[in-house]
């Protein structure tokens, strides 16, 4: 049996309003700090560049490409996203609208049973990228070929993964379809968000 309410007792609406006043307080206290959400993707059409053409093309011998996209978290960048034939890293075209477009691999790693990932990018983008967090390993080989990148990509691959023991990471499949693709690429962009 329920005990009868006393008029003490906070109702629905008092304890709603106490939830709207915390929420906002708590709003208030925490504006200065970015709040990313899941990055959302837009089709986009190839941009008309003769360069961004031959990285694709270039691109297209070791991977399939699957989506062609704008995001809302990198303004004014074209993506051609894919994964390579190994079925295990992401692979772009990368066309900002305000420097040259480049390659980038990335590949996904699991240490089983902890549950974060890493992430090893190599990539031929010509300056400097922002700060990544550790987890986030890049390497930069800027202007290399996509043969070039791939080899290195691969090279660290193997560094990172050799050797037996419980610790050693395991590369993660990608999806090979667009949904899987765009779904490792908001990963990948949750993971490398400072």
């Amino acid at each position: 049996m329920t005990p009868p309410m006393s008029p003490m007792d906070p109702t629905d609406a008092d304890l709603a309003r106490a939830a709207a006043s915390l929420q906002a307080e708590l709003d208030k206290k925490t504006a200065r700090f970015r709040r990313p959400g899941p990055p959302s993707f837009q089709p986009a059409a190839p941009p008309a560049d003769a360069a961004v053409e031959a990285l694709t093309e270039a691109l297209a011998r070791d991977a399939v490409l699957l989506a062609c996209v704008t995001c809302d978290a990198a303004p004014g960048v074209v993506l051609r996203a894919g994964v390579l034939r190994d079925g295990f890293t992401l692979a772009l075209v990368v066309a900002p609208s305000d420097r040259p477009a480049y390659v980038e691999l990335t590949t996904f790693l699991a240490r089983p049973p902890r549950p974060e990932r890493d992430v090893v990018t190599t990539n031929a983008r010509p300056d400097a990228p922002p700060p990544r967090p550790a987890r986030a390993a890049l390497e930069r080989l800027p202007g290399a070929s996509v043969p070039t990148l791939r080899r290195r990509h691969l090279e660290r691959l193997a560094a990172v993964t050799s050797g037996p023991g419980e610790d050693d990471p395991v590369r993660l499949w990608i999806e090979p379809t667009e949904q899987g693709v765009l779904r490792a690429l908001g990963d990948y962009l949750r993971l490398v968000a400072v």
